[in-house]
This record gives structure tokens, C-alpha cells and sequence, in this order.
């Protein structure tokens, strides 16, 4: 009988010693199902509550070296709680809450986000800071903002300059919109774009600041008819999951 009665609890010391020191590596697979294979985590070391490894995307063509720190109380409660090293703070809990969050990045990383609308060129800084930012699905708060600079872009297999852009993206409704707006550069873009439910939106003013490559002045042309200041304008609607 005692020992029938020990079964159970020796079950649970066992889970429990396995999820303590669960190997990071296992977060990997949450990553991997969680961004549909765009983003993996590689060379992960350390437990899944306490851990590091090298975010990078399904190509493995940019490494970003990560460490975080998760709470084992707020999992018991089906909540990610997670402290990322060396700044930032994320909740997920039907949704994400993100507070004190920098973080630098390589400019290609944006590929892995917007593989079918921008292609990038290696060269530029990704910076993403968010003070405070909440969002549910039904709605939020706060914002945050993307700053990329140096930024260039290959269209046409030419290489336009677009100097520093700035977006800022806060929660508008069920969905997430910001605005965008560029300094420097050869190739100024302003505009607004808009997420909901997989569908995005995109309504930018794209406008010469200096002498442009053939193959840009071209595909300026399919646009559309340029303003008086040569400005073109870009209306876009697709789907982005």
C-alpha cells in the first residue's frame, strides 16, 4: 500500500525534475511552430527557464546572440513570462505585453518578415525599442519603433538608398497601424500602413532625393504618374501572416 501510494508522487517528482531542467533546446520547436518556420533558435544551451542561444531565420543567413529568463510560476499558470537579456521583458497570455524592450538586429532580418514585399540588402542596423506595447487581438496599448538605419533596398537588382527610416506601429482597433517616414538617402518614403487579421495595407509617398539608377527610375515609372516634385505614390494590399 505505501508504495501504491509513493507511485504518484514519484510520477510528479519526476516531471517536475524534467521540466526544471528541461533543455533550451526544446524552445526551438516552440519558435519554429509559433513563427511558421521563418524564425529558429540554434546553438541553444542552458534549460528552457534560464538559456541562450542565437536567434535566426530558416536560412540561417543572419545570427542575433540571445539569452533570456523565464518564470516557472507564471508557466504553471499557462503564462510565457520571460526577462530577455540584456534588456527587455515579454508576457504572452492570449496575447503579448512587451516593456523596456531594445533590441539591435541585422537589416536582412527584415527578409525574414517581409520575404515577398522588400528585398534587402545586407548593409544597414535594425533597432526595435518598446517602452510599453500591449496587444490582444480585440485591441491595446502603447507602441513601439523600428528604426532602420542606413537602410537600403534592392528593387530591380538596383541598390536605392533610402537613408534612416523610422515606423512607429501601435494598436488601432482589432488590428496594429503606424506610420513611416525616411531622412537622408537618394529615395524618400512616407506613408501609413495598417495590420488586421492577416490582411496589410500600405499607402506611401515615394520621392527622389538625388540621382537615381536607371532600374529605379524605371520601376518609379510602373507605379504610376510622378507629381510636379517627381514624387511617385505606392498603394499596397496583400496578405501577411
Amino acid at each position: 500500500m505505501r508504495l501504491r501510494a509513493a507511485l504518484p508522487l514519484l510520477f510528479v517528482l519526476l516531471v517536475a525534475a524534467f521540466a526544471a531542467f528541461a533543455p533550451a533546446s526544446l524552445a526551438d520547436a516552440r519558435l519554429d511552430a509559433a513563427t511558421r518556420g521563418r524564425l529558429r533558435l540554434a546553438d541553444a544551451t542552458g534549460t528552457v527557464w534560464r538559456g541562450a542561444g542565437v536567434l535566426t531565420d530558416a536560412h540561417g543567413t543572419w545570427r542575433l546572440p540571445i539569452a533570456w529568463r523565464a518564470s516557472p510560476l507564471a508557466a504553471l499558470r499557462g503564462v510565457t513570462d520571460v526577462d530577455l537579456l540584456p534588456q527587455g521583458h515579454v508576457v504572452a497570455n492570449g496575447g503579448v505585453t512587451v516593456g523596456d524592450l531594445r533590441v539591435s538586429l541585422p537589416a536582412n532580418a527584415l527578409a525574414s518578415v517581409l520575404p515577398s514585399v522588400l528585398a534587402v540588402d545586407t548593409g544597414g542596423d535594425l533597432l526595435l525599442e518598446a517602452p510599453a506595447f500591449r496587444f490582444d487581438g480585440r485591441g491595446g496599448d502603447g507602441a513601439f519603433l523600428l528604426r532602420w538605419d542606413r537602410a537600403r533596398a534592392i528593387v530591380n537588382g538596383a541598390l536605392v538608398d533610402l537613408g534612416n527610416v523610422t515606423a512607429r506601429v501601435a494598436p488601432r482597433d482589432a488590428g496594429l497601424a503606424g506610420t513611416l517616414g525616411s531622412e537622408g538617402g537618394t529615395l524618400r518614403v512616407a506613408g501609413e500602413f495598417a495590420w488586421s487579421n492577416g490582411q496589410a495595407s500600405a499607402d506611401a509617398t515615394l520621392t527622389p532625393a538625388g540621382p537615381l539608377p536607371p532600374e529605379i527610375v524605371q520601376a518609379l515609372t510602373s507605379i504610376g504618374p510622378a507629381d510636379a516634385s517627381g514624387a511617385v505614390r505606392l498603394t499596397w494590399r496583400g496578405t501577411l501572416r
